[in-house]
């Protein structure tokens, strides 16, 4: 199942087996035609559907008014350090704001997509979203900016076909 555009953004999912009820698949995103996951980590589709779930939750409700006029390098300095920061403020202001479920997309496949790339989303005052990825290990930040509600729509996508496995 593909969900979106590789082009620009896509959620990739494939059933490998199903066992004890639980249902196995292959996980990834489409960034920019580059493929971002590990596509031979078997995941537990049921545990990406959960964390999918949480991040639809913030559909249209990522813009943030100190975000919207960072540069790239900047909004990812401040939601890296927010998000992992054991300042008690820091702390704070990530519990309280969602950060983790709201601007952390690589957290829907912590095994697959995270052990790669980390991937951050963030919505303009335009609707326009900001997707932001850095491979693990590489200084190089990459951006595009998408149309209003790209991303949530392949994830939507994603978790319609899912609903359905």
């Amino acid at each position: 199942m593909l969900a979106g555009e590789k082009s620009t953004f896509a959620v990739e999912c494939e059933i490998r087996d199903v066992s004890d009820s639980f249902i196995y698949c292959n996980f990834r995103f489409w960034i920019a035609g580059e493929s971002i996951g590990d596509w031979d980590e078997d995941l537990v589709l049921g545990v990406l559907m959960h964390s999918a779930d949480v991040f639809m939750l913030y559909q249209g409700d990522r813009c943030l008014d100190i975000l919207s006029s960072m540069s790239a390098e900047q909004l990812w300095q401040h939601i890296e350090k927010v998000t992992t920061s054991d300042n008690s403020e820091d702390l704070r202001l990530s519990l309280e704001g969602r950060y983790r479920q709201r601007y952390l997309l690589h957290d829907i496949a912590v095994d697959s997509v995270a052990t790669i790339c980390k991937v951050i989303i963030v919505d303009r005052d335009d609707g326009m979203q900001r997707l932001l990825w850095k491979n693990n290990g590489d200084n190089n930040i990459q951006e595009m900016t998408l149309p209003k509600l790209t991303i949530d729509r392949a994830v939507g996508d994603f978790l319609r076909w899912a609903n359905f496995q």
